[in-house]
């Protein structure tokens, strides 16, 4: 009972703060929005919105939410509005723009002086402010929008139309102004939608406003006459989306074509996590014979499961995660060979900070999508603006696939012994080969003379701190250095540059074995099956933008995840007799 004054204080406190911030909440900004479709067909829209600015991208995303698709891929890029347009992923953004002949596409434009000005910025980087008007345009050349003032745009609807002044069409039934409500002046509503139709006799009603066209031919829109309100049609409804700070309106309107993006929040996360089991399975087998040494697989064989699992890495997180416990089952049974390589779990490291770095890049500055986070000043250079869900998710979509390809290249430079690498070229690229040879075996074996002078000052007593690094930088150099001149001496031993001899020695021939073949088979079928479903599109990349849904999952996909495991199945198998050393020594050089 004696903390009953305080609760009551507390409560007081926190409900005058909130009275406090509900009033200075500043008044909604408008924009105002000319589209012009295919067939002089224009549709007018105001927005409202409670930021300062918004992009550009987020007031057509705001006026037309589903009916808005980008490629997100391409860094955002209008690529269709209300279906007229080109349909990322199974279109170029300029599907339109194919060869020497027209390129229609989305221009967009601003209306400054009173004149409209191609824009030299992408719709996702400039900003709209208060009483900004915005124009887009299907169109194969430079032709804007009809010439519209915000003013005209924002002005209150007219009560009447024009009468018909010419043969009068079959026309579409015109909804009053009291159909259907408009949203409220709430962040990011939609206050006003028009369509103007066509001065043609041909005009047909819009595909995009259904039955808001004017049946009369309309005069220029600067007379002050061409502007009509219509109250959007049923199936063009505002509807209020999930937002920090208000509901923000998005006109879904029924272009004709089905919208990918209501499905893929039905679909369920039981199969995929059912999928993952067979590949969980392997690598907790992995882990139960880790230490113990296998059989040890041809460079050729490695080399056709980097293909295979390079051309496995997708945009999908089902299958990104599904990747990274294949390769950790083959990191995990695989035994490095003898010599200098790149330590995996450095690799591994690397791309942990790596992806860090991208998620917390991509959150503060990629400011789309519907679901807000937080907000940031506006003011603030790059990072001011909402910050979302489904930037967030971006993020760690990218991270993930950044990390899934350096885990990719950890198994190979673990598994993969770089002198036989060199002698896989082919003849006539030798010489270029193994110049390429020593300048990507340089960093490793820097990394490893780092190590051993690390440990050899460590058994002195040497504490290695960040600030101490420097007298570790003379004995590397040094002994990089003499690594360089005993190359040198070794080509010139061998006499490199010279006439080669037409048959090359071996000390020991490299065949292939039955795991070997094994290994190759499911590697290239899996990197076939793999190309084919790029190259015919039955494998679309996921996108958390405009709205996060769970992403698509297709079974065949974890199939061809799975003809990858054999390597890590074969590595398994205990070898009949350790392979014999081709050269003795703690440095070895082969030409």
């Amino acid at each position: 009972m004696r903390y009953r004054p305080a609760i009551s204080i507390a409560l007081l406190f926190l409900l005058l703060l909130t009275a406090t911030a509900a009033a200075a909440q500043p008044a909604p900004h408008r924009a105002a929005l000319a589209v012009r479709w295919a067939g002089n067909r224009v549709g007018t829209y105001v927005v409202s919105f409670s930021e300062d600015s918004i992009s550009g991208a987020e007031l057509l995303q705001r006026a037309f939410g589903a009916a808005l698709e980008m490629d997100w891929q391409a860094g955002g890029l209008v690529a269709a509005i209300s279906g007229v347009g080109c349909h990322p992923p199974t279109e170029q953004t300029f599907c339109q723009c194919q060869g020497s002949g027209s390129c229609t596409y989305w221009r967009y434009f601003h209306l400054k002086g009173g004149k409209w000005v191609y824009s030299s910025q992408g719709a996702t980087a400039y900003q709209v402010h208060d009483g900004d008007v915005e124009g887009w345009s299907w169109a194969s050349a430079d032709t804007p929008p009809p010439l519209y003032s915000f003013a005209q745009l924002t002005a209150p609807p007219s009560p009447t139309s024009r009468p018909p002044t010419h043969a009068p069409h079959p026309s579409p039934t015109r909804i009053s102004p009291t159909a259907a409500p408009l949203p409220s002046s709430t962040a990011g509503s939609v206050a006003r939608a028009t369509l103007v139709a066509s001065p043609s006799p041909s005009a047909q009603p819009s595909p995009q406003m259904g039955e808001g066209v004017l049946p009369s031919a309309q005069p220029s829109p600067m007379s002050g006459e061409a502007v009509a309100a219509a109250s959007p049609s049923p199936s063009a409804q505002p509807s209020p989306t999930s937002e920090k700070g208000g509901a923000v309106g998005s006109i879904t309107q029924n272009s004709g074509r089905t919208q990918s993006a209501p499905t893929k929040t039905q679909n369920s996360l039981i199969t995929p996590l059912l999928a993952l089991l067979p590949l969980v399975a392997v690598v907790l087998l992995a882990l139960g014979r880790r230490g113990q040494r296998g059989y040890v697989l041809n460079s050729r064989t490695w080399l056709a499961w980097l293909l295979g699992a390079l051309l496995l890495v997708s945009a999908n997180p089902y299958y990104l995660l599904m990747l990274l416990l294949v390769c950790l089952s083959v990191y995990l049974t695989c035994t490095p060979p003898d010599g200098p390589g790149i330590s995996g779990g450095l690799l591994l490291r690397f791309g942990l900070v790596i992806t860090g770095f991208v998620v917390l890049f991509n959150f503060l500055t990629a400011h789309y999508g519907q679901t807000v986070i937080a907000r940031l000043p506006s003011g603030w250079p790059a990072i001011g603006g909402i910050l979302t869900l489904e930037g967030l998710t971006a993020g760690l979509l990218r991270g993930l696939a950044l990390l899934t390809l350096l885990a990719v290249f950890a198994v190979f430079n673990r598994v993969m012994d770089h002198y036989e690498l060199l002698k896989l070229i082919p003849r006539p690229l030798y010489r270029v080969g193994l110049a390429a040879s020593v300048a990507v075996a340089f960093v490793p074996q820097t990394l490893a003379a780092a190590r051993d002078i690390a440990a050899a000052q460590q058994l002195r007593g040497y504490r290695v701190r960040t600030r101490d690094l420097l007298p570790l930088f003379a004995p590397l150099l040094t002994l990089g250095l003499e690594k360089a001149v005993q190359m040198a001496e070794a080509l010139e031993t061998r006499a490199w540059g010279y006439a080669a001899p037409r048959e090359r020695t071996r000390y020991r021939h490299v065949t292939l074995r039955r795991a070997d073949f094994v290994v190759i088979i499911t590697a290239l079928t899996a990197a076939a099956l793999a190309l084919g479903v790029r190259l015919w599109g039955w494998l679309p990349d996921y996108s958390p933008y405009p709205s996060l849904s769970l992403p698509d999952f297709n079974p065949a996909m974890l199939l061809m995840l799975l003809l990858l495991t054999p390597a890590a199945l074969a590595l398994l198998r205990r070898a009949p007799h350790s392979p014999p050393q081709a050269v003795l020594g703690a440095t070895r050089y082969e030409v």
